[in-house]
């Protein structure tokens, strides 16, 4: 290229970049506005996505455009891991491949409309040649970036915290040794382990949302989840999560495990703390049960955690972690048999009676405190009292008597692990 031609296609680009430049925000907005209404995928996507990420990203395309047109590659080096990334993120929420790239292509097309709407340039122009060269060579230069970070993610290294470790909780949940597991994921493992069951509560954003918003936000939620432990136990974190419930094992060698299934209160602050911050980074509530365990036995460690999870939901009040001593008669008295049963029909005859059947959850849950009973329940104390002796009548204790309160406490978590979805 000779030196005029080298000063002109300069001069061609100059004008086209200082609009660019002016015109960056509002131009993001288009682009943002213009996916959400022309592109049936990102349609679909939550606000909070496409007003973060994928704003985000746009702006960062733009910023590589203009970098361009000024002749500065530095940019385009720099933005490329985040595109990466970014890409990475859109695969594991279920964006196809081939939407992404058409994302980009619409953009392209997009921005050299825009420029000859405004009167920036003319078609058939050097200037239009800029902007023509300008958005093919972008495309050129970031669709195989999108695709690597596609890539990336099928490969499972980023969605499932890496093919070993997935390999490795797999055999240990259906029963095999540690040697075993260590073996099949290539991955090491210590004696004794730290395994939580977990309950995801839905994400906000995905309530009333349709189907596929729905997932999308279920699906970052669930990113963000893995990307916490893994930034907090890098590395030796074992995970498997769905929308509402999970298994996490945590290799802890260097904590001093306990023989028995409950964890020390050192490991137990840490897991409170690491709770918060899942709940955080999730946007969502979650509950988890813990229990310490050899590496040998992970798959009866895991069902005992969930079970620990699921009696601890039974009478409420307990903290965000939870071990089997929190837990330990609610969990002898849920155990199935005859007795369960027994325990259970003692309030029978309050089936069809639900205001006092919350009355004696109440009443039981505020030590027998009437006016703190009546504030829960948003009625007046002589309510409660005339409640709690209708109660006291059809069932046939005395909900004075210590003795019949825990038989009546007794009672209602029997009748809660036999109610439909506790069993």
């Amino acid at each position: 290229m000779t030196g005029h031609n080298e000063s002109s296609l300069v001069a061609d680009r100059r004008p086209v970049a200082a609009w660019l430049r002016a015109e960056q925000d509002a131009m993001c907005d288009a682009l943002v506005h213009g996916h959400r209404t022309a592109n049936p995928t990102y349609r679909v996507l939550p606000v909070e996505q496409l007003e973060g990420d994928v704003r985000s990203i746009t702006r960062l395309n733009l910023d590589v455009v203009i970098a361009w047109l000024e002749g500065d590659e530095e940019v385009r080096r720099a933005a490329e891991p985040r595109l990466r990334e970014s890409a990475a993120r859109r695969a594991e929420e279920g964006v196809a491949l081939g939407a992404a790239l058409e994302a980009y292509q619409l953009s392209a097309r997009w921005v050299l409309d825009a420029a000859v709407g405004a009167g920036v340039v003319e078609a058939g122009t050097g200037p239009w040649r800029a902007v023509l060269d300008a958005m093919l060579d972008h495309l050129t230069w970031v669709t195989p970036i999108v695709t690597a970070g596609y890539l990336e993610a099928a490969d499972g290294e980023r969605a499932q915290g890496g093919r070993g470790r997935q390999a490795a909780l797999s055999a240990l949940l259906a029963g095999a040794s540690a040697a075993t597991a260590s073996r099949l994921g290539g991955v090491r493992l210590p004696e004794r382990v730290a395994v939580l069951a977990l309950d995801l509560a839905p994400h906000p954003d995905a309530a009333g949302s349709d189907g596929a918003t729905a997932t999308v936000v279920e699906r970052r939620k669930l990113r963000r989840l893995r990307g916490e432990l893994d930034r907090q136990f890098p590395g030796d974190v074992l995970v498997s999560l769905s929308a509402d419930a999970g298994v996490v094992v945590l290799p802890l060698a260097g904590e001093e495990l306990p023989d028995g299934p409950d964890a020390p209160d050192p490991l137990l602050r840490r897991l409170r703390n690491l709770a918060r911050d899942l709940v955080v980074v999730a946007g969502a509530d979650l509950r988890t049960a813990v229990v310490s365990a050899r590496t040998d036995d992970v798959r009866a460690a895991a069902e005992l955690a969930r079970e620990v999870l699921r009696v601890a939901g039974l009478g409420g009040g307990h903290e965000a972690v939870v071990q089997l001593r929190d837990v330990a008669v609610e969990y002898q008295l849920t155990r199935p048999g005859p007795a369960l049963d027994a325990l259970a029909a003692r309030l029978d005859r309050l089936d069809g009676h639900p205001e006092l059947e919350r009355t004696l959850h109440s009443w039981l849950r505020h030590d027998c405190a009437r006016r703190a009973t009546a504030a829960d329940l948003h009625v007046h104390p002589n309510t409660v009292d005339h409640r709690v002796r209708r109660i006291a009548e059809m069932i046939g204790l005395d909900l004075g008597r210590p003795g019949d309160l825990v038989v009546a406490r007794a009672a209602l978590l029997a009748r809660a692990a036999r109610a439909p979805g506790n069993r």
